[in-house]
């Protein structure tokens, strides 16, 4: 809903002058004039997983984001900074896939962050994908910071790495937003399909966040979208388990189910109406199981109309329902609702 501008009402806003002088502080290898570098992909020989992921990309996702820094969209604007490494040491692959961009609002100071982490399986697709970018696009227009991280991928590691290289974007971008002009202090994390299940055990096991220092209190919410809650698929398959049908058995420290407890940041867990199999029974479960505990800033919402992944399309329609619920959680979160 473009209509609605959370931060007019909730952060002051400013002119940020020159705003890509101040990135001088953090580690920007990238111009942002210049085009994106191209980020190298895994081997093409992708051993087939031992269950079949249910969640991998439509053929036709394509890779749309302009290599332009600074974007007009209607009356707002924002600006792109690409490739900034979050991972320094390692293998070529680690530095490779140690990447994230940053979707920043112009003219606004104090903004809140999101931390996007892309679907696909924990097997395919980067930051470009292009249901992520059209999330961060979205969001950035109406005064939200987006990152959109990538991570390594299956097969060429496996759990708990994707989990690991998800809490040091995320710390990252705590320690280092504020250059740009955000708010470290309203921090959230969130994610479509497999980038759900990483942005829910980050913001529930407070190991991976604690190995950078960090928190789970300074974590102001999560944003689930169409996640497995009882484990993701993957993950499952790399044990030879099926994961085909809800068993409750089955729950273990891999899952976001085991973590749950009064505790835990807020959540907005959504899934599609045309989601995929057991996906709104394992979200609406999950936050069940939390309202259980006595947790009081959980949200379950099921999207009439959409599919698994239509409803990461937030360009459309302009009104789309799932940004109002997005900007209404984080807005509430922000207040401490």
């Amino acid at each position: 809903m473009r209509g609605q501008r959370i931060l007019q009402s909730v952060i002051p806003v400013m002119l940020v002058a020159s705003f890509l002088v101040a990135c001088g502080g953090a580690s920007v290898t990238t111009p942002v004039s210049e085009p994106p570098t191209a980020t190298p992909a895994p081997p093409s020989a992708t051993p087939t997983p031992t269950v079949a992921p249910t969640h991998a990309p439509p053929a036709t996702t394509a890779k749309t984001e302009s290599a332009t820094a600074t974007v007009q969209s209607g009356q707002e604007s924002y600006e792109i900074v690409r490739d900034i490494p979050y991972q320094k040491d390692g293998s070529d692959y680690v530095q490779a896939r140690g990447k994230l961009d940053l979707y920043l609002p112009r003219d606004r100071e104090n903004f809140p962050v999101l931390v996007w982490f892309h679907g696909g399986a924990l097997m395919y697709e980067d930051k470009s994908e292009s249901y992520a970018t059209k999330v961060a696009r979205r969001l950035a227009s109406e005064g939200i910071g987006v990152v959109l991280p990538n991570y390594r991928l299956n097969p060429l590691v496996k759990y708990p790495t994707y989990i690991e290289d998800a809490a040091s974007a995320t710390a990252w971008v705590y320690h280092n937003i504020a250059t740009y002009q955000g708010n470290p202090k309203q921090l959230f994390v969130g994610g479509h399909s497999s980038g759900a299940y990483l942005a829910a055990m980050i913001a529930m096991d407070e190991r991976y966040l604690k190995q950078h220092q960090l928190l789970l209190q300074q974590i102001a919410g999560a944003i689930l979208m169409s996640g497995e809650m009882y484990g993701d698929t993957t993950v499952w398959g790399e044990r030879g388990i099926d994961k085909s049908t809800i068993d409750e058995t089955k729950i273990d420290e891999t899952t976001p189910m085991f973590y749950v407890r009064r505790d835990v940041p807020a959540l907005l867990n959504m899934c599609a109406e045309y989601d995929e199999a057991n996906v709104c029974e394992e979200n609406q479960r999950f936050i069940e199981a939390l309202r259980a505990t006595g947790h009081k800033n959980v949200t379950f919402e099921k999207i009439p109309g959409r599919s698994h992944f239509s409803i990461a399309d937030l360009e459309s329609p302009p009104d789309n329902p799932v940004v109002k619920l997005m900007l209404t959680f984080i807005q509430k979160a922000m207040l401490g609702k």
